[in-house]
């Protein structure tokens, strides 16, 4: 495939500090044609920023999130619960829901936003002013967010743990060898940023789920586990 350098772009990316100490320019051409550097580039529907904040890209979905809760704001008046809930499956969690596990690891700050919107949702599915938010997001069976991309992360981690994932993937992670634990070897990570890796944050939060959760015939038992297991951690409302 040959490269066209007017639909073409470079990044550097490196932690926030590297890029503080001094500006890193790249200076790539293609056929004496100069390739643009920026610091943020969408590929494949995610926004990837030089730092890896993922800010830019929940800042899509937000925007995303919030058309649609607009269009879901008009369907309570007309719509009945079970209907406005479909619509939030497959119009808001499915923006929400795309490629989270890359995204997921992103600081409290900048989710802080999606999660308000989020909630706001659950407000719109049942409108009830004498229940709170909590309350709500129970009675619809919907997780928090925070858990609900534990969930995702965790379905990943099985597909992992079954080898039912493409081998870049796969090679990311090792299994330990016991008997009585079903359990990844968690990396040392040399700075924080590699915490927020799909490896160290993947393979820790596998290692945190009781073994009964991760013990499943089938991927569809294990998401039935796992969205029991998390949902029994909402605190009471």
């Amino acid at each position: 495939m040959k490269l066209n350098p007017s639909k073409t772009e470079s990044i550097v990316l490196a932690t926030r500090q590297k890029h503080q100490i001094a500006p890193m320019s790249l200076s790539l051409s293609v056929n004496s044609a100069p390739i643009k550097q920026v610091t943020e580039h969408r590929l494949l529907g995610v926004t990837v920023d030089n730092q890896l904040k993922w800010q830019a890209h929940i800042d899509n979905v937000c925007k995303s999130v919030s058309r649609n809760l607009f269009m879901l704001s008009k369907l309570r008046y007309i719509t009945e619960q079970d209907t406005r809930k479909v619509f939030f499956n497959a119009q808001i969690m499915s923006h929400i829901d795309y490629a989270s596990t890359v995204w997921d690891g992103s600081g409290e700050v900048h989710l802080k936003r999606l999660n308000s919107l989020y909630r706001r949702a659950a407000k719109l599915i049942l409108p009830n002013p004498y229940l709170s938010t909590e309350h709500k997001l129970r009675e619809l069976k919907i997780l928090p967010l925070a858990q609900h991309l534990k969930f995702n992360k965790g379905i990943l981690m099985h597909k992992v743990w079954t080898s039912s994932v493409p081998s870049y993937l796969s090679n990311l992670f090792t299994q330990q060898k016991s008997r009585s634990r079903l359990d990844f070897c968690i990396p040392r990570p040399r700075i924080d940023l590699y915490k927020t890796s799909l490896s160290y944050s993947g393979s820790h939060l596998w290692n945190s789920l009781p073994n009964h959760v991760k013990i499943c015939p089938s991927l569809s038992c294990f998401k039935k586990n796992l969205f029991r297991y998390l949902f029994q951690l909402q605190k009471p409302p």
